[in-house]
């Protein structure tokens, strides 16, 4: 049997966004959901190398300044508070529970660290593992905000339709004006905050 490498793993980075979002259909209310990933350096395993990633997210925190991110935690199992987790390989193995850790900021960095227990399908029947840790730590960017018009009734269609419904949420001063790219608006953090 040939298990997976996870304590191998070496973080290189991430992502912490949020994207505001409803679905009145399935009964999820408009919100602002934080996402946070971190990525690892490609690791080799069955003669093939894996660019390996893990997420939590759909996380919905009361921010309205997001560097407030610094000093929030969460112990959770998936899908509580309609939180998930995930472990990327080639496919996506569900984080059955879930330690987040976000420590000091740089700027718009900060220092996270995540661990999860995994329920690893396996990359071949040899090496799944229902319980699987994994763990990683990095200085990760927040990235803004994404706002994605068609996810929304009725749809913003300007930036000011946009900064309007994100100013609900969040202090729109502590980020850039929105800027369309492809199907979706995007607010950073304003520099040198």
């Amino acid at each position: 049997m040939t298990m997976f490498p996870a304590a191998s793993l070496v973080a290189s980075g991430g992502e912490i966004y949020c994207h505001l979002f409803e679905n009145p259909r399935t009964g999820l209310p408009r919100n602002i959901y934080w996402s946070i990933t971190i990525d690892f350096q490609p690791i080799q395993h069955l003669d093939q190398q894996w660019r390996c990633s893990m997420t939590c997210e759909w996380l919905t925190w009361a921010l309205r300044d997001w560097r407030e991110l610094a000093g929030q935690s969460l112990d959770l199992t998936y899908g509580e508070n309609g939180s998930e987790s995930s472990f990327y390989t080639w496919q996506h193995d569900i984080g059955k529970s879930t330690r987040l850790r976000i420590g000091a900021r740089h700027g718009d960095h900060f220092d996270v660290s995540m661990g999860m227990i995994v329920d690893f399908a396996g990359v071949t029947e040899t090496d799944s593992n229902p319980a699987l840790q994994v763990r990683g730590q990095a200085v990760i960017p927040y990235t803004g905000v994404i706002v994605v018009p068609d996810n929304l009734a009725p749809p913003p269609r300007t930036p000011a339709d946009v900064s309007a419904l994100v100013s609900g949420f969040l202090d729109t001063s502590l980020h850039t004006s929105p800027k369309r790219r492809e199907h979706a608006f995007r607010m950073k953090p304003m520099p040198g905050i």
